[in-house]
């Protein structure tokens, strides 16, 4: 425990001069990183999907977001992100400020009555969830056909 304290500690220290906006691209930044091996794309399309902001809000954090990525062949690597994601694979929280754009209440209501208040996968009743079929941060929106009920388990199952 002792060790992720330090780490969180490091990650925070390393951020201190970014605002919020700018930590949580970051921190979608190097998630990608790591799930792509190291590189992701230098194509400012693909930078804005995973960062899942508008092209208005990454023209203000693309200068301060990108300083921390170095080029290579195959687009950018994270300069400062390999001893974090070398021992840990998830990123410390960003605080309460970083929240998605809420799913209308009118959805919340159309889910819950065609999917019978019931997780879609295991017919549980308890710890339901709003699930995306088509992740947010993927392009995904919060539309009735692209949401669906899961119970807590089934859901970090999926990931």
């Amino acid at each position: 425990m002792r060790a992720a304290w330090w780490w969180i500690d490091r990650w925070r220290k390393s951020t201190a001069d970014m605002n919020l906006m700018e930590r949580g691209a970051y921190r979608e930044l190097l998630d990608e990183c790591w799930l792509r091996g190291g590189v992701i794309p230098a194509d400012e399309a693909v930078l804005i999907r995973v960062c899942a902001c508008t092209p208005a809000e990454w023209d203000q954090i693309k200068a301060n977001v990108l300083a921390r990525f170095e080029k290579c062949p195959g687009g950018l690597v994270a300069s400062q992100a390999k001893p974090f994601l070398s021992r840990h694979r998830r990123l410390p929280p960003l605080g309460r400020d970083v929240h998605r754009p809420h799913v209308p209440l009118r959805t919340q209501r159309f889910v819950r009555a065609r999917d019978q208040g019931r997780c879609v996968w295991c017919g549980g009743q308890s710890r339901l969830e709003f699930d995306h079929v088509h992740r947010y941060r993927d392009g995904g929106s919060h539309s009735r056909e692209n949401l669906r009920l899961l119970c807590q388990p089934c859901n970090r199952r999926r990931g």
